[in-house]
């Protein structure tokens, strides 16, 4: 599959992607709740230099995905993607959670006037499941598919930990993105199978 085709695929998706969370994000349409914190939660600190961290989880949002380029994996990858969204949008609609965030980072900290850029253009709402670990969680899924993607799953795996150290996502938003993409990984096979793909 051409770059130009996977560029145009992933910017399409992204797009909408960016508009229905946009919309969910600043107009819920139930009123949205706290979640009990983990002991996970309460014993990782509050980082806000891992702000930068977060961005590049961001970046790979759309890196990612790019890099695969085997037909077979790369519509298997937009089923799943399109099964574990759909699943993440509904739990938002219906099902709203918000982050209790501090109001500001500590005086002095590391990366506090990046993390208040965050914190301006981001509001804590549509946690659970965090859709910024299942986008390039999937995508190295897939390039784990094409037997090159343990780098990218180091990667991926390595920058999660922003979204908590950022105070963006509960521990629990994590373990469902995780969960999400396990199942919606499988259950593609069905609408996107290839014999070689399906052993993976």
């Amino acid at each position: 599959m051409s770059f130009r085709t996977r560029l145009a695929v992933v910017l399409a998706i992204g797009g909408v992607q960016t508009v229905l969370y946009r919309a969910l994000n600043q107009h819920p349409l139930v009123e949205s709740r706290e979640l009990s914190l983990t002991w996970i939660d309460r014993a990782v600190p509050f980082l806000p230099w891992t702000t930068v961290l977060y961005f590049v989880l961001l970046a790979a949002e759309l890196v990612l995905p790019l890099l695969v380029r085997e037909r077979a994996v790369f519509r298997r990858m937009i089923v799943a993607y399109g099964l574990a969204m759909s699943a993440a949008f509904a739990t938002y609609a219906v099902f709203p959670t918000r982050y209790p965030r501090p109001e500001s980072a500590p005086d002095g900290a590391l990366g506090a006037e990046l993390w208040t850029f965050l914190a301006s253009i981001d509001t804590p709402e549509c946690c659970l499941p965090s859709g910024h670990v299942i986008v390039p969680l999937l995508a190295a899924w897939a390039l784990r598919a094409e037997g090159r993607g343990r780098l990218a799953l180091a990667v991926v795996v390595a920058l999660v930990p922003s979204v908590i150290t950022t105070r963006q996502h509960y521990a629990w938003d994590v373990a469902a993105a995780v969960v999400l993409v396990v199942l919606a990984w499988r259950v593609s096979a069905r609408f996107a199978p290839t014999e070689r793909l399906d052993a993976r």
